[in-house]
């Protein structure tokens, strides 16, 4: 049975920008280090200040468990800036702990062979299930559209030049190969895939909620508080909490300005630029507020109508 814990990588910009592809390949990675454990990844990936790359998820060496940290329909950068990222899922191998590179190659040393061939043994099995499972999902041919990355730049001259996973594989001598690995998918895909997924726990997936014309409610009315204050007023119904006409031009013109897609739809990209915007009175204290709020919407809402209170108040206007 295969495991899937979604790990979003909620703190990274490509998973902020929210970007949506048409998912036509599969490309398998692997990390090319010597660390059997995804949360080491995840930690380092789940930050603003890394931009390099991004994937769609990492399978953990020690236990094979796949930690999804995209949505699978999301851009990530994972093939060197190529018609790949735009268009594929990319996963991560984790590499054994026991095997040591050599500089700046692609060449290690093994320092204990039956402990790396197991752990090598674990991320392939749960590989193989996890893309018959994409591949059922995406309507995938496993035998034309699953590349490794070292084939994407070989074979396909459609991404950046690395060897893997095939340098791990043969220098450890497992026996797999890519023919080999879609094979093993495409007959995976005859049989059950038993998939598993965890989702985030709740107030992680909360934290930018979806919102277009129609919705009502509180979490409206915080976004109209965030439009007004960074200088795009909702219209003559102010904030009432009602996605109107108003507040849908507010979302659009904001989108247009801030270079997001402006399709007056508010999900994470557009949360996460109205959040950073900075508050056209120049307010120190309500921009504080606002750059400082990251967590689920109710504390969101309850944080920013305190910063709004002290800006108003602040200002003679209660």
């Amino acid at each position: 049975m295969l495991t899937i814990k979604e790990a979003f990588l909620t703190e990274n910009i490509y998973y902020q920008r929210a970007e949506k592809i048409t998912v036509e390949k599969l490309v398998l990675h692997s990390v090319g280090v010597g660390q059997p454990n995804a949360a080491v990844f995840l930690k380092n990936w789940n930050k603003p200040t890394y931009t390099r790359a991004c994937v769609h998820a990492f399978i953990d060496a020690n236990n094979g468990v796949v930690y999804q940290t995209m949505p699978w329909d999301w851009r990530a950068p994972h093939a060197g800036g190529s018609w790949l990222n735009n268009n594929a899922i990319g996963v991560e191998l984790c590499e054994s702990s026991y095997i040591k590179y050599i500089g700046q190659t692609d060449r290690f040393n093994i320092i204990n062979h039956a402990a790396a061939l197991a752990h090598a043994k674990v991320t392939y099995m749960s590989a193989v299930e996890l893309f018959a499972y994409l591949c059922l999902r995406f309507n995938l041919n496993p035998l034309e559209d699953i590349y490794s990355h070292n084939e994407a730049h070989d074979d396909h001259g459609l991404a950046s030049d690395h060897s893997d996973p095939e340098h791990y594989w043969d220098q450890l001598g497992t026996g797999y190969t890519m023919d080999g690995f879609r094979k093993d998918v495409a007959n995976a895909m005859n049989g059950e895939v038993t998939v598993t997924v965890t989702e985030q726990k709740k107030e992680e997936k909360e934290m930018y909620p979806t919102l277009k014309r129609g919705a009502r409610g509180k979490d409206v009315m915080l976004l109209q508080k965030l439009l007004e204050a960074t200088g795009y007023p909702c219209g003559k119904a102010g904030i009432d909490g009602d996605f109107g006409a108003g507040t849908e031009a507010a979302v659009e013109k904001f989108q247009i300005e801030y270079s997001l897609t402006p399709d007056k739809i508010v999900g994470p990209a557009t949360w996460t630029a109205l959040v950073n915007a900075p508050n056209k009175a120049g307010d120190a204290k309500l921009q504080t507020e606002l750059t400082a709020v990251r967590t689920s919407a109710d504390m969101l809402c309850a944080r920013v109508e305190e910063a709004v209170k002290i800006f108003r108040t602040g200002n003679g206007n209660e």
